[in-house]
């Protein structure tokens, strides 16, 4: 076997810590030279345990991650008593070494060693070993913790079957005053969790809840948001594997440190976002529990002050702390009595919906439509409360808010009827009031919750469309893609609902349209555009009258390159449409059956 010296893999450990990218790359090619070799083990495993040969922790630490990247390829070619003295050699320095990095380095090392090593009984020193650790110096202990955690992940089968003694050892780490040991402790119980799936196990686990909230308690006090996310990740490891047995003696403690996490604006956003997720499982798992335990009040306190915490406008998305607040309010609002939820919730909507802070006026006006659903009954009881509420929130001047409220609007709308027909006479108006200002969010918002009235009253829109329609025609040529395509949609409901009362206004209506037909369709960006045209065409045909034929021409005259087949069967039913109307007879006829004559003639020379 070639000798490699100590000296030379030492000076390419050096070139790697350099600045220089060219010299990096040169250190990396002759290290990958050198590992080929079974010889770089004993030099590399010098540099990584003896702190004479090498005295910089850093060098230390990368020998022992190469050399565990490395090891396994030439293990065999050692000698028992080779392996025997590294294996108790890296013990022996792992249990006095005094660096951090280093013994990271290490841990990483035996537990490669042990998965090829422990299954075969190879290293019966090594948990005896770990067990003595556990009960000297902190140090000691802490690497003996995290030895536990990275063993039982990689070998879950086999550290499994000392699931009790290595709770009672995680246990006790956790009840350390040092604080490395109580963070060793907490990520080895979530890779006990993570690793070991036997009922044994994660029966282990239980007694590990308390003392891993009390830590994490302590963590949010110290603003060290790392440990209060550890908590959180082992409780919704433990939810999704236990469906709750493990966690429902424990919801009474477990509940509280939820809402303090939520409520607490020092704890990352991300550690509060994960403890949001968790409550959300428990809301739709342990609904009867919480409620029974009285927990529900104070979990919809925090939902609502989160709710209330204002963000920037760029953060202000889907996946943001706001959104996912509102997200578990709806499902307590499901899943929990409203004679529970809906009196907290009807106090915060009174006050909020006035306050000075805009992130507090947006927080109510998303609260009402969120308990629209599941506090419907209560909430018809007292709608006329909710909807003067919901009004000064549509005219609001912050966008923001307003763009909520539309929101909530078409909530009320879906789950408070019939009792919300009494107030359509000012909820119409209010929402044609929040389109002012042009605001894209607001006006599509708006638009959804017009569609639902729609949808609610039919032809009783009548006397609101001729103002609705010209508001909505008026945006196709001033607004962004899509507020025009919701805009365009929103017209054809309003047609479709209130069907021949829309003879005196569909013409109109069919004039602006037609205009946006006539541009040639090639390419996907004006699809969808076109094909949202042509469907609320169809809708105010229906009441068009005369108007009608003006259209006809105008569709006999569109490009279909590269139109899909879909859009020229549509064209193709507007036009029988057109044929078919009781209206167009007598001197339209003929203008009628020359555009239908050029549309059968682009038809056949489509080629699909």
């Amino acid at each position: 076997m070639t000798s490699i010296a100590v000296a030379d893999v030492l000076n390419l450990l050096q070139q790697l810590l350099q600045p220089d990218s060219q010299v990096i790359r040169q250190a990396e090619e002759g290290l990958k030279q050198v590992t080929a070799q079974p010889a770089c083990v004993q030099p590399l495993f010098t540099c990584a345990v003896d702190a004479t040969a090498c005295p910089h922790p850093q060098l230390r630490q990368l020998a022992a991650i190469v050399l565990r990247k490395k090891i396994m390829r030439h293990w065999r070619k050692f000698t028992y008593a080779d392996r025997n003295a590294m294996q108790a050699t890296i013990l022996s320095v792992l249990r006095g070494e005094q660096s951090a990095p280093v013994r990271a380095g290490l841990v990483g090392l035996v537990v490669v060693i042990a998965k090829a090593t422990l299954p075969s009984r190879q290293w019966d020193e090594l948990l005896p070993t770990i067990n003595t650790m556990t009960n000297a110096t902190p140090i000691e202990q802490e690497s003996a913790i995290r030895l536990i955690g990275e063993l039982t992940e990689t070998m879950p089968h086999i550290m499994g079957e000392h699931a009790q003694v290595l709770s009672g050892v995680i246990g006790a780490g956790l009840g350390s005053p040092h604080g490395p040991v109580q963070k060793a402790s907490l990520i080895a119980m979530t890779q006990l969790v993570e690793g070991c799936d036997n009922e044994e196990a994660l029966d282990a686990v239980r007694n590990l809840i308390p003392p891993a909230l009390q830590v994490a308690q302590a963590a949010t006090t110290n603003g060290q948001s790392e440990a209060v996310g550890r908590v959180i990740e082992m409780l919704s490891l433990l939810a999704e594997q236990t469906a709750a047995p493990v966690l429902q003696p424990h919801l009474s403690i477990i509940v509280p440190f939820c809402s303090h996490v939520l409520s607490d604006a020092g704890v990352d956003d991300g550690v509060r976002i994960q403890a949001l997720e968790f409550v959300r499982w428990l809301v739709h798992t342990r609904p009867k529990s919480l409620n029974k335990k009285g927990m529900v009040p104070a979990l919809v306190q925090a939902l609502l002050e989160v709710s209330c915490e204002e963000e920037d406008e760029d953060e202000a998305d889907e996946a943001g702390l706001f959104r996912y607040a509102i997200f578990t309010l709806d499902s307590v609002a499901c899943n929990a009595p409203s004679r529970v939820v809906l009196p907290a919730t009807a106090a915060f909507v009174h006050q909020q919906s006035t306050s000075t802070e805009w992130a507090c006026r947006r927080a109510a006006a998303c609260v009402l439509g969120v308990i629209a659903e599941g506090c419907e009954n209560k909430m018809r009881k007292s709608i006329g409360d909710w909807i003067q509420s919901l009004l000064r929130l549509l005219s609001d001047a912050e966008p923001r808010v307003r763009a909520e409220a539309a929101t909530s609007a078409a909530e009320i709308v879906s789950y408070l009827q019939p009792e919300v027909l009494d107030f359509t006479d000012q909820l119409l108006p209010a929402l044609g009031t929040a389109l002012a200002d042009g605001n894209d969010t607001v006006a599509q918002r708006v638009m959804g919750a017009v569609e639902s009235l729609c949808e609610v009253l039919e032809d009783g829109m009548a006397p609101y469309a001729p103002q609705l329609i010209q508001t909505f025609l008026q945006m196709l040529d001033t607004a962004s893609m899509p507020t025009r395509e919701a805009a365009a949609s929103v017209v054809g409901s309003i047609m479709n609902a209130v069907k021949s009362e829309g003879v005196s206004y569909a013409p109109e209506a069919l004039r602006r349209l037609s205009a946006y037909l006539g541009v040639t369709v090639r390419n996907s960006s004006y699809v969808h555009w076109f094909t949202i045209i042509l469907y609320t065409v169809t809708d105010c045909m229906r009441g068009a009258g005369r108007g009608a034929a003006d259209i006809t021409c105008t569709l006999s005259g569109i490009c279909y390159v590269c139109m899909p087949i879909y859009l020229l069967q549509l064209l193709a039913s507007i036009l029988c449409l057109l044929c078919s109307h009781s209206k167009l007879i007598g001197q339209n006829f003929v203008i009628r059956r020359m555009a239908f004559a050029a549309m059968l003639q682009r038809f056949l020379r489509k080629e699909y």
